[in-house]
C-alpha cells in the first residue's frame, strides 16, 4: 500500500496543542491517559519481559553454576594444570628457569603405606625460616586430597647452610599420579608430580601378641580377625604399639576394594583405650564390608595413614 510520507519537519514546528492555552481540562485528559500508559507499561513488564528475563538468569545458572560447584566441591581440587593436561611424572620445580626444588620419594613408594621424602630446596634459608611448610597432595584420577603434617621451619638442614635436606613422611590410600603442592604458610611456592605405585594385594598374614593371633603389621597395629561376610557386621580388637604422640588422638578405619579408587569409611572413634594383650593401646570396633572380595583397610591416627591391612570378605 503506497502512502505519501508526511514532513516530519514541518509537522514537528507546529504545537500539539488545538487551544493556545494548556487548560485545565486538557490538563486531565493527559494525566488520565498517562495512568492509562503506565498500567499499560506495567502488565507488559510483569508478564513476557519478566518471563523472558527469567529465563535468560535460568540459562546463565545452567552455564555458570556447575563449573563453580566443581571447584568449590569439598575434597576436589581443579588447577589450571588439572585443565592443561600437565601430568607429567617431574621431580623438580623450575620457575623463570631456576630450579627451587627437588622431591626425592622412598623408592619403593607405593600406596596403602607411609613413606618417606627428601626435599633439596635451593633458596637461602632465610626464605623459610619461621614460616609453616605444608605438603598437599593431589589425585589426578579423583581429586582426592592429602594434607600432610605441617611443620614450622626453625632451623637449617644437619650439616648444611640452607634447607637442603628438608626430610618428611606420610602415606597415600591411592596408587596413580599425585601432584605434590608445596606450601609456605598457605603461599602456594612450587609443586611436583609422582606417580605412586598399586600396593600388594597378598593377604596380610597373622602375628601372635600375648595369647592371641592378629592380622596386621607386628608392632604397630592388628586386630582379631574374626572373618569378614559381606552386608554383615561383626566386632574386632584393635591393637597399636607406638609413641604417646602417634597414638593419641582420633582413629579411623577406611575400605578400598581392590580394583577401585572408592574410599568408604567403616569404623572411628575420638581415642584409643589401654594396654592389652602386649599392645601399648586398644580399641574394640564393629565392621562390616558390602560386598565379597579382597579389600584393604586402611588405618588412620589422627588423620594421617598408619598403616593398611589387605582382607578377604566372603
Amino acid at each position: 500500500m503506497d502512502r505519501k510520507q508526511p514532513n516530519w519537519h514541518e509537522l514537528m514546528k507546529l504545537s500539539p496543542f488545538d487551544k493556545p492555552h494548556f487548560n485545565e481540562n486538557l490538563k486531565s485528559q493527559i494525566i488520565k491517559k498517562a495512568n492509562q500508559n503506565s498500567r499499560k507499561k506495567h502488565v507488559y513488564w510483569t508478564r513476557p519481559t519478566f518471563i523472558v528475563i527469567l529465563f535468560s538468569i535460568a540459562m546463565m545458572l545452567t552455564i555458570i553454576l556447575p563449573t563453580y560447584l566443581e571447584r568449590t566441591e569439598p575434597g576436589k581440587a581443579i588447577h589450571s594444570d588439572e585443565r592443561n593436561g600437565k601430568w607429567a611424572v617431574r621431580y623438580d620445580y623450575v620457575k623463570d628457569k631456576m630450579r627451587l626444588f627437588t622431591i626425592n620419594p622412598d623408592p619403593q613408594l607405593s600406596a596403602g603405606k607411609t613413606y618417606g621424602y627428601m626435599i633439596n630446596f635451593t633458596a637461602p634459608f632465610e626464605q623459610f625460616e619461621g614460616k609453616i611448610l605444608t605438603i598437599r597432595a593431589i589425585h589426578k584420577e579423583t581429586g582426592m586430597v592429602v594434607t600432610a603434617t605441617p611443620h614450622i621451619i626453625i632451623e637449617r638442614s644437619s650439616g648444611y647452610s640452607n634447607l637442603d635436606r628438608f626430610t618428611t613422611s606420610f602415606g597415600l590410600p591411592l596408587s596413580g599420579l599425585w601432584r605434590y603442592e608445596v606450601e609456605l604458610s598457605g603461599i602456594l611456592y612450587g609443586d611436583a608430580v609422582l606417580s605412586v605405585a598399586e600396593p600388594s594385594w597378598d593377604i596380610t598374614p597373622l602375628f601372635t601378641s600375648g595369647t592371641h593371633q592378629l592380622r596386621g603389621i607386628p608392632n604397630k597395629v592388628g586386630f582379631i580377625d574374626a572373618g569378614f561376610i559381606a552386608g554383615r557386621s561383626n566386632k574386632y580388637m584393635w591393637h597399636f604399639w607406638g609413641s604417646e604422640e602417634e597414638l593419641n588422638g582420633n582413629f579411623k578405619v577406611k575400605a578400598l576394594k581392590k580394583g577401585t579408587h572408592q574410599l568408604i569409611d567403616v569404623f572411628s572413634a575420638d581415642y584409643l583405650g589401654g594396654k592389652i594383650n602386649g599392645a601399648d593401646r586398644s580399641i574394640p570396633s564393629s565392621m562390616s564390608l558390602p560386598t565379597s572380595g579382597r579389600w584393604q583397610l586402611l588405618v588412620y591416627m589422627n588423620d594421617q595413614l598408619f598403616g593398611s591391612i589387605v582382607i578377604d570378605v566372603k
